[in-house]
Formats: C-alpha cells, sequence, structure tokens
C-alpha cells in the first residue's frame, strides 16, 4: 500500500492510501491541479512508480526493438533525472525512445518467461509428480505476450501477437496475415503501448496513467483499465482523467475531485471519496462530475434554466434532472450521503401551487420552490424585459419609453386571451398538489386510519372558482407583476408579444441576449438573483456555512 499525504486548502493534511488491486481516479476541471497532483504521487514514491504521461508518443517508427540492453539501461538513468524535474509535467524530449524502451521491455519479458520454461520443462520428470506438476503449470500459465493479448482481447481489440525471427513484434486479426504493430490503428497502437508498460511494470508498482481516454474512444478505454487491473492485482493504480464515466463503469474505486489548485504553497481544495462503489449510481455520476455544490434544475440540459442559473451562481455546477420528481430524489440523494463526500446539491423547482407546509418541508432537502411560476417568469419578468430594452436602445434598436409605456399592457392582453388555458392549467396543477397531500402514509395504514385520497367535486369547484377570481382580481389591478409570477408564459402569446415589442427575431435571440447581459452586467445578474431571491438565498447560506 502507498500512502501519499494531499496538503489542503484548509491547512491540513489529507491521507490517501493507493491499495493493491484497487483504481484511484483523480478528477477536475481543467487548472485545478491534476497533472500536479500526479507529480506529487510519483515523486512520493519514485522508486516505486510505473508512469504513463498524458504527452505519450504513440507513434512508432518501427516494429523491430532497436534497443540494447545498455541502451534501456541508459533510457532509465536519463528519465529518472528528467522527470525529477518540473517541466516534466508537459515535456517529453524522450517520446520515441520511451515507445521503443516499451518494446525492449515487452520483447524481453516473453524472451525471458519462454527461457525459464524451456529449461524447467527440460529439466522435469514426466515420471515424476513435481515434474508432472511443472508441465501442468506450464499449459495454463500465460506469457507476457499472452497475457497482452487478453487485455487486448478484454477491450474489444481482437489481436494476437507473436515475435518473428528477426526481433519484429507483429499482430493479426483473425486469420489475416500478420503486420507490424507500428502499423496498428492509433487506438490500437496507444491500447498496445499502455497495455505492455503495464504488463511489464516491476512486481507492487504503483502504476499512474494520464489521461488513458487521450488516444482511446471510451468503448476501449473503459473495458482496457479493467481489463488492466484484472491483470496486475498485486499493483495500485492511480488514474487522472476528465471522463467521470470511466470511474462509473468500474465495479469498485475511490475518488480524489480536485476543485482548485495553488502553487505556493502548493496545496488543493479537495475531496476524496473512499469508496464510490457506496454511493448510488445516480448521487455518484452527479457528484463526480460537479464541483462542491450542484443545482439541478427541471428540464434538460439545453433548457432555459440550465443556461441561465450557470451564470448566475459561477462556482456551482448546474445539472438539468428531467421532471420536479426527480429534481427532488437527486437533490436528496446527494444530500444524504455526505458522509462519503463534501458536495451539496440544491434543486429548483417551480412553485406550483404548493402550500407553504410544503415549500417548507422540501427546503428541508435542499430543494427550493421558486416564487415565480416557472423559469419563463424570470426571463420575462417586467424588469427583466425592461433591462433588455435599455440594452437595445444603446444599440439603436428600439425607443425605451415606448417599450416601457406598451408592456405592461402588452402582459394584461397576453394573460387575458389565455384566460380560460391558464386558469384551468393552476387550477389542476392545485387539485394534484392537494390530492398528492391528501394520500395516505405508511403509518396511516398501519394504524388502520385510511384517509381519502382523492377530492370530492365541490372541492375541485371550489379550487377552480377560487383560481379564476385570483386571475380576474390581477387583471383587473393591472399587476403584470403577479400575472407572470402565477401562471405559466409559455401557454399565453407574451413571449412572442415581447420579442415583436423588442423588435427581435425570435424568443431564442432574447434569451441569448439576456444570458450575454446576465456574464457582462453586474447590475442585469444581481437583478436576475432578486427575483429568484430564495435560491440565492440558500446558496449564499451554503458558502457562508463553508468559509465559517
Amino acid at each position: 500500500m502507498f500512502e501519499t499525504n494531499i496538503p489542503a486548502h484548509s491547512g491540513n493534511i489529507v491521507a490517501v492510501n493507493f491499495e493493491p488491486g484497487r483504481l484511484t481516479f483523480v478528477m477536475g476541471a481543467n487548472g485545478t491541479g491534476k497533472s500536479s497532483l500526479m507529480d506529487l504521487i510519483a515523486r512520493s514514491h519514485r522508486a516505486h512508480v510505473s508512469r504513463i504521461y498524458a504527452h505519450r508518443n504513440v507513434t512508432l517508427d518501427s516494429s523491430s526493438v532497436s534497443f540494447t540492453g545498455a541502451d534501456r539501461n541508459s533510457y532509465e538513468q536519463s528519465m529518472r533525472g528528467f522527470f525529477a524535474q518540473a517541466n516534466s509535467r508537459f515535456q517529453n524530449p524522450y517520446g520515441s525512445q520511451t515507445v521503443n524502451s516499451v518494446l525492449y521491455d515487452i520483447h524481453a519479458a516473453e524472451t525471458a518467461f519462454s527461457i525459464a520454461q524451456l529449461k524447467e520443462l527440460k529439466a522435469a520428470n514426466p515420471r515424476d509428480p513435481a515434474g508432472l506438476s511443472i508441465w501442468d503449470r506450464a499449459q495454463n500459465e500465460f506469457s507476457p505476450f499472452q497475457r497482452l493479448e487478453q487485455i487486448l482481447h478484454g477491450a474489444g481489440l481482437r489481436l494476437s501477437l507473436r515475435v518473428d525471427e528477426r526481433g519484429t513484434i507483429k499482430a493479426a486479426r483473425d486469420s489475416h496475415e500478420p503486420y507490424g504493430v507500428n502499423e496498428l490503428s492509433d487506438g490500437e497502437r496507444s491500447a498496445f503501448l499502455l497495455a505492455a508498460t503495464v504488463v511489464t511494470a516491476p512486481r507492487a508498482a504503483l502504476i499512474l496513467i494520464d489521461e488513458p481516454e487521450r488516444h482511446l474512444h471510451r468503448s476501449i478505454s473503459s473495458p482496457l483499465i479493467h481489463a488492466l487491473l484484472a491483470d496486475r492485482q498485486d499493483c495500485s493504480f492511480v488514474i487522472s482523467t476528465h471522463d467521470i464515466g470511466l470511474s462509473l463503469d468500474q465495479p469498485a474505486c475511490s475518488a480524489i475531485l480536485l476543485r482548485e489548485y495553488r502553487h505556493h504553497p502548493q496545496s488543493w481544495h479537495l475531496d476524496y471519496i473512499a469508496k464510490v462503489e457506496s454511493l448510488d449510481e445516480e448521487v455518484a455520476e452527479a457528484v463526480l462530475g460537479s464541483r462542491q455544490t450542484i443545482i439541478f434544475v427541471e428540464g434538460v440540459r439545453t433548457s432555459l434554466d440550465h443556461a441561465l442559473y450557470s451564470h448566475l451562481f459561477p462556482g456551482t455546477s448546474v445539472r438539468a434532472a428531467g421532471s420536479c420528481s426527480d429534481v427532488i430524489n437527486a437533490t436528496r440523494g446527494v444530500n444524504e450521503t455526505t458522509r462519503d463526500h463534501r458536495v451539496q446539491a440544491v434543486g429548483v423547482i417551480d412553485r406550483d401551487r404548493r402550500s407553504e407546509e410544503n415549500v417548507t418541508s422540501l427546503s428541508r432537502y435542499g430543494v427550493i420552490a421558486l416564487g415565480v411560476h416557472a423559469i419563463e417568469s424570470l426571463y420575462y419578468h417586467p424588469n427583466v424585459v425592461r433591462l433588455v430594452a435599455r440594452r437595445l436602445e444603446k444599440a439603436g434598436l428600439v425607443m425605451f419609453e415606448a417599450v416601457d409605456a406598451a408592456l405592461d399592457k402588452a402582459i394584461l392582453e397576453a394573460f387575458q386571451a389565455a384566460r380560460e388555458t391558464v386558469v384551468q392549467d393552476a387550477a389542476a396543477r392545485h387539485v394534484r398538489n392537494a390530492v398528492l397531500s391528501n394520500l395516505p402514509k405508511a403509518d396511516n395504514l398501519k394504524e388502520g386510519s385510511f384517509p381519502p385520497a382523492g377530492l370530492a367535486a365541490e372541492e375541485v369547484e371550489r379550487i377552480y372558482q377560487e383560481e379564476r377570481a385570483r386571475f380576474d382580481e390581477l387583471i383587473g389591478a393591472g399587476d403584470a407583476h403577479g400575472l407572470c409570477a402565477s401562471y405559466p408564459i409559455k401557454r399565453t402569446g407574451l413571449i412572442r408579444a415581447v420579442y415583436t415589442l423588442l423588435r427581435l427575431q425570435d424568443g431564442a435571440a432574447y434569451a441569448d441576449i439576456l444570458r450575454k447581459m446576465a456574464v457582462e452586467d453586474n447590475a442585469v445578474a444581481d437583478e436576475l438573483r432578486q427575483i429568484v431571491g430564495p435560491l440565492t438565498a440558500y446558496l449564499e447560506a451554503l458558502k457562508g456555512k463553508r468559509s465559517g
């Protein structure tokens, strides 16, 4: 086992153990110090490390072994000196020598294995039990080349390998004519060199692999890693990667999640998950690919929520989770497993006529029901439309005063025209929430108490009439803000009315302008954050809790 002490921003030391037969993944965005951490690990265990660099060469000039034993020893000494230097993280003047050393090592290992096995077999007496044991072992023991073939087969590369009488290493597919390994495709050659390096690594080595996905398709890299671990159970593996799927594909592994890196003094902001397999698959996927705070939103990745929240709350990861129920389940799943990680999840859902009791209950799990009806209520909030009009006026496209004077009227007309549609929609949501809140709990059933799960027709009628009265009251008061916050804008003609009023081509153009403004203008971003005040306050509280 190899223990590495990693300095954290907090001033603490995070001790990580790399165990034989187990994978540890190092993950993080660009600039979070993955390569620097791999260097630290390598320096901590220099005598036992076998490292495969991200900037490795995968081109072979020849399939023949050009190194002599003396060349190999000289290369080893040069590499030890060079890779003790800081610039080895991004430079490799020994690229061609590195691949030649791999060919030498796998050829030498195969030769040594064959000679040793031949000597044993010649000395064995087939009539003696000990001799028979040697013969049986020879039948079942794989040579380095056979092990390499097994690994490649496990990754879906159906190649057989052999060495001809001139020392040329050749590959063949099925019954086709063999050809030099330098003629393999880029992916096959990369897999061959990586696997050969692992097969020939010293016993009980610490194997560091940088970005296996760099030269390999995902369909190859994931099963290849699994096959490498199966072959070298005596070794400990540390793999840096941008592909979180690699860790999710493994039956058991650990993960170091890097958030931020400082050069002087060297330290990291990190999370260490000792057993990724202890997490639910969906939770693991969310945690491994995120910053320390995840915002789960409704819809898909291309939705309005995802695009705008990413701009408003930098330093967080925004993930589209699907339906409202999916958001709630994902948020609870992450927050209820914080013993295994330090990631916090925040779910954002529409208010949808939820009761105050329900809103308060959801907030305990980190789920925030916004005061606005849906994300469109944020994009097309009257204050926000006016901000966009100000920007367009500077570009000479509209007169702000004209937009300002006409906006509230356009909002009222759009909602009035869709009166029955939006009232029925709101009433239906209210009824649905009421029915769900009446569903029996497990305790009710245990006690033999069976409350009614549905609503009487009179109750549904009351909800509908109250919704109509509320809508008419907002219309009568000319409350444009209240209408936008209370009812689904996309069920009205308001979006079309707004982009027509602003002389824009369509709603997509409007959304693009607003997102750009949120990035460039702090006042615009602050206005948007104020409209989604409960979410902003919750995230600020999380930030304060961490800094405290």
